[in-house]
């Protein structure tokens, strides 16, 4: 009796490159490899079969893997560094915009103090005029005392009073 041909699935895997011209140098096709590999796992006596087997094939990968993690691991923590500086930057920039705006909550209404300019200008124009004022009062004064010094020092002569007319009563108008 002829022997049947066993059923076959199709299997598909990712692997890592390095395995991939590893297996490609080994055996002729793919198919043969992946073949021949399942089988020695099957024939070994391992119980975890997720447990990575130790054979040469896995020491060549561990080191890619490795040094690519570590790669990783570094390129992590400085990321974290750089975040941890950045966090401290914003820390800084929101504490000067809190300091910037108390400084504009405390300063003067540019509008009122407009206002306070002008209305200060016009008190100075005020005094101005005032000591001005003052000025010519004091020198006015001082023309006064003069002329009072002069009255003074002079003796006042009397007049003499003008003779007294003869005043018609209202009824002889001729």
């Amino acid at each position: 009796m002829p022997t049947m041909p066993e059923e076959k699935i199709r299997v598909n895997a990712r692997i890592p490159k390095s395995l991939y011209d590893f297996v490609c140098s080994k055996y002729d096709n793919i198919s043969q490899a992946i073949n021949i590999g399942l089988e020695n796992l099957k024939k070994s006596k391992t119980e975890d079969c997720h447990t990575p087997a130790d054979s040469s094939t896995q020491d060549d990968i561990n080191p890619v893997v490795h040094t690519d993690i570590q790669a990783l691991t570094e390129r992590t923590e400085e990321q974290k560094a750089r975040i941890e500086e950045y966090k401290a930057h914003v820390q800084t920039l929101n504490t000067e915009i809190t300091r910037l705006q108390n400084l504009i909550m405390e300063a003067p209404d540019p509008i009122e103090l407009v206002k306070l300019q002008e209305r200060n200008e016009g008190l100075n124009l005020l005094i101005e005029e005032k000591n001005k004022r003052i000025e010519e009062l004091n020198q006015h004064n001082e023309n006064m005392s003069a002329f009072a010094n002069y009255f003074k020092s002079n003796e006042p002569k009397l007049l003499e009073a003008p003779a007294a007319e003869k005043i018609k009563p209202w009824y002889k108008f001729w």
